[in-house]
């Protein structure tokens, strides 16, 4: 099993290799991200964020979360809200999807990939070859039923 420190730098290294540049809050907030035990939200990452960047603002917070979503190294989980979006590295981590709850935001992993069929449903004829997908699954879980 990978150090979070060895997954740390691969990731790092997967960024400049896009020729990404690696400010000190981004480093920190990719840090964070792989450390986290759960997926967080901007404004969960942010006071993690200031204590190491007091002047960081929650826009700059965005800003890299959408870097690192582009980039394929962290994921968004509930794509419906901004605001209860969460965010999770997704460097080394097998390819999943989520049940999200509508009412606390949990988001919970599903083991199995829906789409794999997807390749199917994109006629050959539009000319259009699939990369990525996202699947999620809107209910309320247990707690909030």
């Amino acid at each position: 099993m990978q150090t979070t420190q060895h997954t740390f730098e691969m990731a790092v290294e997967a960024l400049r290799s896009r020729g990404l540049r690696m400010t000190p809050q981004r480093l920190d907030l990719l840090r964070i991200l792989i450390e986290a035990y759960e997926p967080l939200t901007a404004l969960e990452i942010h006071p993690l964020l200031q204590q190491r960047h007091p002047q960081v603002s929650v826009d700059t917070v965005y800003r890299n979360l959408f870097m690192l979503t582009t980039s394929g190294l962290v994921s968004q989980i509930n794509l419906q809200n901004r605001e209860s979006a969460r965010f999770e590295f997704q460097g080394g981590r097998q390819h999943h999807h989520h049940a999200v709850c509508l009412s606390c935001g949990t988001a919970i992993c599903m083991d199995r990939c829906p789409t794999t069929y997807l390749d199917t449903l994109v006629p050959e004829a539009a000319e259009f070859k699939p990369v990525n997908h996202v699947f999620e699954v809107y209910g309320y879980c247990s707690r909030c039923q």
